[in-house]
Order: structure tokens, then sequence, then C-alpha cells
């Protein structure tokens, strides 16, 4: 009887607590990217630094431009841009698989796991006041960005045409979710494209 009157107490004061939204004073930037395998391309030959970025955004998340960044990013680093995927030396083709909040395990699960590899990012339900009220306590709410990402190479030496395909998936995750966390996080995920070329 004494457990069933603290933990309604406990409820009871909880449920009343304001939720915590927005930028928290004192705390230092928390993200972490990580990326699922190393990927370095080697520089383009003579006349053939053509590239393709299309990257698909299926969560219609109208914050995130992943292609007009790493569009830019590629233009200071002397590549020149094409919407014409037969004149493109590089490709790079992106699908945006999940963005948005996440509880820690639902993180961590991501950061494990592989490019094309389907995750189970259930989010928990919370109808009961308990669950409710100790995940205020507990949780602490993350932004979320997992990126599939294939480059495609090709290149002609010596009469020879050179492929290569490379398949990263790049998690990136800001542990206390701040107002931005959207633009921060993609800018993490561009850098780290950027970074293979």
């Amino acid at each position: 009887m004494r457990k069933i009157a603290i933990v309604s107490i406990m409820v009871l004061c909880l449920s009343c607590a304001p939720l915590e939204t927005g930028k928290r004073s004192g705390d230092a930037l928390d993200i972490n990217t990580s990326v699922s395998s190393n990927v370095l391309i080697d520089p383009p030959m003579q006349g053939q630094n053509m590239a393709l970025v299309k990257i698909i955004d299926p969560t219609n998340n109208d914050v995130l431009d992943l292609s007009n960044t790493i569009i830019h990013g590629l233009v200071r680093k002397g590549y020149q841009v094409t919407n014409y995927p037969d004149s493109a030396n590089y490709k790079i083709l992106g699908n945006i698989v999940y963005a948005g909040e996440g509880a820690p395990a639902m993180v961590q699960k991501a950061h494990k796991s592989r490019y094309g590899t389907r995750l189970a990012l259930v989010r928990t339900s919370n109808n009961d006041l308990i669950a409710k009220a100790v995940s205020r306590l507990m949780a602490q709410k993350a932004y979320l960005l997992i990126v599939d990402v294939n480059i495609q190479v090709r290149q002609s030496a010596r009469g020879r045409s050179i492929r290569q395909s490379n398949k990263v998936r790049i998690v990136s995750d800001m542990g206390n979710y701040q107002e931005g966390a959207e633009r921060l996080i993609g800018d993490r995920v561009s850098n780290a494209v950027l970074a293979m070329f």
C-alpha cells in the first residue's frame, strides 16, 4: 500500500512538471557521428570531375537539405556538378532512412547498423501514466539522422574504364536535443560524405 502511495505521489508531481524544450544552458553540444565503413575516393583524373548528387528524403523534413550542402562542398573542392547521370564521373546517391526523435536504445542500435539494413525503430507508446513519468526522469530527448549513401565512381584511364562502388551508412545524433538540431546534424552528415573526397 505504501509503494502505491509513493508511486502515485511521484506520478502526480511529475505529470505537472513542465517538459524540457529548447536549449539548455551550460550543456555542450553532444553530437555523435559514425560511418559504417571507411571510404576514400581517389582524386579525379584530369577532366573527369563531374558529380551528380541526389539524396532522397522520404521523411519530408523541410529543414534538411543534404543535397545542396554536399553540392556546395564538392564545388569548393573543385568538382563540377551535373544533373545528367550519363555524364557524371561521381554519383553520390543517398536515402534518408530516418530523421526524428529517438530514445537512447534506438540511437545505439542505429550506430551499430550497416548500409541497407532494416531497423525496427519503434517508438514506445506513452499511454501509461507511470511510463510517462519515468520517461521524463530517465530518457533524454535525442535527434537522430540515418542516411544510406552509395558513391559510384567511373573513370577512364589508358583506354580502360575503372568503376568503383562504395556503400556506407552514416548515423548522427544529438543526445541533448536543442532547437536547430536538424541543421547541425545534417551538416555533420554532409561533412562525413565530403571527407571521403
